[in-house]
């Protein structure tokens, strides 16, 4: 039997790609970082979970290096239940880490605050009756945190929510999003008027593509065959209270899904996710930029011929987008190697590819997130160790 033990993964690199630092941190269990942030003065901060250092199950691990990467102490928080810490954030002289508890039939959001040192000074728990999974965090400058994802409600249906906690995580608003069949939410930001959301929806099409007009054909055969509803990326626009107030979908027949949501302007927005109704030779990574009403500008794909999963997605200070993929690289005839391998593709703000790059080290590793910290870029997750 094949057990497969997660150690840490960081890479550090400059814009080119001209410059890769690997270091690993684990033991022989299961150790993810899913986020990073450097302090004042030396040193980096990651936040993840861990089974190695554990009390029980999973545990929130905290973690911290000096500016070489090399290992200066860690703290895991924790009871019977499982933690997961999802991102870090600094908050003057505190470290804010928003993660969630599992327990049997219950979920939670968990907002553990620590000083430098690895101290806890405080937490908060907002329980949700239904189980949950979180797809993303963002802060608001200095005034709150927004949270989203998906919820499993007692009918073992899927719906979107978006939650917004105030500086201090006190909760301002939670909001359910969806319909009749599985709906999900993946990335929230906070624009100068509400909020923009991105996600996928089985239940709503409002469509949002340019397509061709249907032919008299086309109109007659929807009078008596209604279109079977498919998963398509699902955009909405939100108002500071978190009421919708414009949505739009996009898609073809088969499954696409949103994943990454940004604001190239005041007039525009950027989606990027993945389609298997429009996979061409191109790829099947989807970047669509939409106007503010959510009517497509252009949409393209990406990745080749390959079978791609983004998995991280990151704006750069001067506007290009990288892009941290799961792909299985293919040969012209037979597929080059049967595992995945990590990829990074760099996209500028018109859509077009400046690098498109596999890793250069041989080993199997993938990205959780990307954090940029100045002119470096650093890429955290996990390396897969396989085990008879």
């Amino acid at each position: 039997m094949r057990i497969f033990v997660f150690f840490i993964l960081t890479i550090f690199t400059n814009y080119l790609l001209s410059q890769q630092v690997m270091q690993f941190y684990g033991l022989g269990k299961s150790d993810v970082i899913s986020s990073m942030a450097k302090p004042k003065g030396k040193g980096l901060i990651f936040a993840g979970s861990t089974t190695t250092f554990s009390s029980g199950g999973s545990d929130l691990w905290v973690m911290k290096s000096d500016d070489s990467l090399n290992f200066v102490w860690q703290r895991n928080f924790g009871n019977a239940s499982d933690e997961y810490g999802r991102e870090i954030f600094l908050n003057e002289d505190e470290i804010i880490i928003i993660g969630q508890r599992i327990s049997q039939g219950s979920s939670a959001i968990w907002i553990l605050a620590m000083n430098h040192k690895g101290e806890k000074i405080w937490d908060k728990i907002h329980f949700i009756k239904n189980n949950i999974i979180l797809h993303s965090i963002e802060k608001i400058d200095e005034s709150g945190y927004l949270i989203t994802g998906v919820e499993i409600t007692k009918k073992n249906s899927l719906q979107g929510f978006i939650m917004l906690l105030d500086g201090r995580a006190e909760l301002v608003w939670k909001k359910v999003y969806g319909g009749k069949f599985a709906d999900g939410l993946l990335h929230t930001k906070k624009v100068e008027d509400g909020f923009i959301s991105i996600g996928y929806t089985n239940s709503f099409r409002e469509n949002g593509l340019n397509v061709p007009e249907a032919t008299i054909f086309q109109r007659i055969k929807r009078i008596f065959i209604k279109p079977n509803l498919s998963q398509e990326v699902w955009f909405m626009q939100l108002d500071e209270n978190g009421k919708k107030v414009l949505e739009k979908t996009y898609g073809g027949e088969k499954i696409d899904i949103g994943k990454f949501i940004f604001s190239p302007s005041d007039s525009t927005h950027l989606i990027i996710g993945e389609t298997r109704s429009f996979k061409k030779s191109e790829g099947n990574i989807w970047l669509i930029e939409v106007d503010e009403d959510g009517n497509e500008i252009w949409n393209k794909t990406y990745g080749g011929n390959s079978s791609d999963r983004l998995t991280a997605c990151k704006k750069m200070n001067n506007g290009n987008y990288l892009l941290a993929l799961k792909s299985k690289k293919r040969g012209i005839l037979l597929s080059r190697g049967k595992n995945s391998k990590a990829r990074n593709i760099l996209i500028n703000k018109n859509g077009d590819v400046v690098y498109d790059t596999y890793p250069s080290d041989q080993e199997t590793h993938f990205t959780n997130n990307i954090c940029i910290l100045g002119e470096k870029v650093y890429s955290v997750g996990y390396k897969p160790i396989p085990f008879e």
